[in-house]
């Protein structure tokens, strides 16, 4: 049974951190293959209320992580959700276990997710049929959050922690569109990678 790692996100844009923590994942989890998926405008807007001007166009995000997926070996890219196709997280992993038969799949988060997770849509599926791979952020006590939270109880064998390291926990994307509005080249380098910085000054975001 191949083991497979599945990020979904805004990737807005891709940073250092994102492939830090792929790369962790890939390694501890002794996956086949990585798989990410960027999520729609129309989810950034509704669900996560984002700004519209704080959202790099869809088109300059994909084609970022078509670069990305180029450059890594055994990454791949799925538009499930930016094509419509799925919307939710659970619909999303199903599909790609369609995909992947006979393959487990972990789902890749950040700490943050732990209280969120049980109101999303069908969340006892998601925790039934797949893992979760909690990263670690901002000095959280991962292990403590799962256990104060008894929605958890059934599913801790589904469950998994990997630590973000150091260096990265101070990289963002948020502090990435900051250093574009700066044209803070400088800043970029730190933050992120040069074929991404190349992609929005092509598109003249930069």
């Amino acid at each position: 049974m191949n083991n497979i790692i599945v990020l979904g996100g805004t990737f807005n844009p891709l940073s250092r951190a994102h492939s830090y923590i792929l790369k962790s994942a890939k390694r501890k989890f002794k996956a086949s293959k990585v798989i990410l998926v960027p999520t729609s405008d129309a989810f950034l807007l509704n669900w996560k209320q984002y700004d519209k001007a704080s959202i790099l166009p869809l088109n300059v995000r994909l084609n970022i992580l078509k670069d990305y997926v180029k450059r890594n070996k055994n990454v791949e890219l799925s538009l499930l959700e930016t094509s419509g196709k799925t919307a939710k997280t659970i619909d999303t992993l199903n599909e790609l276990l369609k995909e992947n038969k006979d393959s487990k799949i972990y789902f890749l988060c950040g700490s943050e997710k732990i209280n969120e997770i049980e109101k999303w849509y069908r969340s006892t599926d998601l925790l039934k049929n797949f893992n979760i791979i909690f990263v670690e952020r901002n000095n959280d006590d991962v292990s403590f959050l799962i256990n104060k939270n008894h929605f958890y109880d059934q599913y801790k064998s589904h469950l998994n922690i990997i630590k973000q390291n150091n260096k990265m926990e101070y990289v963002s994307s948020t502090k990435i569109r900051d250093l574009i509005i700066k044209k803070d080249y400088a800043g970029l380098e730190d933050l992120t990678f040069n074929y991404v910085i190349n992609d929005l000054k092509k598109e003249g975001i930069l």
